[in-house]
């Protein structure tokens, strides 16, 4: 039987072509979901599919509504690896009866919620900065304007001010 008969046969499934941006390795290595997947693991083309920079790009199988640069978890090498979509086939793109098993991906990574994390981190941060810089020159100019008395203090008092219109 073929060993991509879901995945031929399913009108939902279609595949994408991932990269592997960043080594994650160690994630999910003892999954039980993983075991004896060796042979289902993402598959090079035999080197024909390249992105733009010369890495290879590795085919799985999805049910998912992807798009390009979409983070994507995947089991690959007998563990779960973070990748990157970059390309999206409107159907399985792969021959009937081929040689391997096509892995299918395990799910969407959603960076929505995480990056408007960061932004409001920015926000807050920002914000605290501007008013730690105004609390910091404040307080310099209520120290050193504390420390000078007499006449000295009048006329700092009166340059600080400036010109009276």
């Amino acid at each position: 039987m073929d060993k991509n008969i879901a995945a031929l046969l399913r009108e939902d499934a279609r595949t994408v072509h991932v990269l592997f941006p960043y080594d994650n390795g160690g994630i999910g290595q003892n999954d039980a979901r993983l075991q004896g997947q060796s042979k289902v693991a993402a598959h090079p083309n035999e080197g024909l599919q390249q992105w733009e920079d010369g890495r290879p790009l590795y085919t799985y199988v999805t049910d998912l509504a992807l798009k390009i640069d979409d983070y994507v978890v995947v089991p690959a090498r007998g563990q779960f690896k973070l990748a990157m979509v970059k390309r999206v086939d409107d159907a399985v793109e792969i021959e009937p009866n081929a040689d391997m098993a096509y892995a299918w991906v395990i799910g969407l990574v959603d960076v929505a919620k995480y990056d408007a994390n960061l932004a409001r981190n920015k926000e807050i941060e920002a914000t605290v900065s501007k008013a730690y810089k105004a609390r910091l020159k404040s307080s310099f100019a209520e120290e050193i304007l504390h420390g000078v008395g007499g006449a000295a203090g009048d006329r700092l008092h009166a340059l600080i001010a400036g010109p009276k219109s």
